[in-house]
């Protein structure tokens, strides 16, 4: 699938996921209606399948853009580390490396076309 712009947050989120993460697999798809399993809407949700599946990252789409970029990172670092690791010290450090690729990516796709 390809993306028609070309400062796509979120293919560059997923480009910088399955840079540190190429192992892991996951579908992610966005909805108008996300809950968590308590009923509560919430803005995206890591789901690990019970079947042994891929993982499953949904994203709301009543959200802007911005916001739905740090989502889809969020829920991407859920998928590295393991939905067990909540936001704990491991989840965050999942986290924090997901921004870090997705800022040297960021950097290098735009900073390349300014020289």
């Amino acid at each position: 699938m390809e993306s028609p712009f070309v400062n796509d947050g979120c293919a560059i989120v997923y480009l910088a996921f399955k840079s540190l993460y190429p192992e892991k697999q996951v579908v992610c798809a966005l909805d108008n209606n996300v809950y968590a399993d308590d009923g509560t809407e919430v803005w995206g949700m890591a789901t690990d399948p019970r079947d042994g599946g891929d993982m499953v990252v949904t994203v709301s789409a009543n959200q802007n853009v911005n916001c739905m970029i740090e989502t889809l990172a969020h829920e991407l670092a859920h998928v590295a580390v393991g939905v067990e690791h909540e936001h704990d010290e491991v989840w965050k450090q999942a986290f924090d490396a997901l921004f870090a690729e997705y800022n040297r990516i960021g950097d290098e796709m735009f900073n390349e076309k300014e020289r």
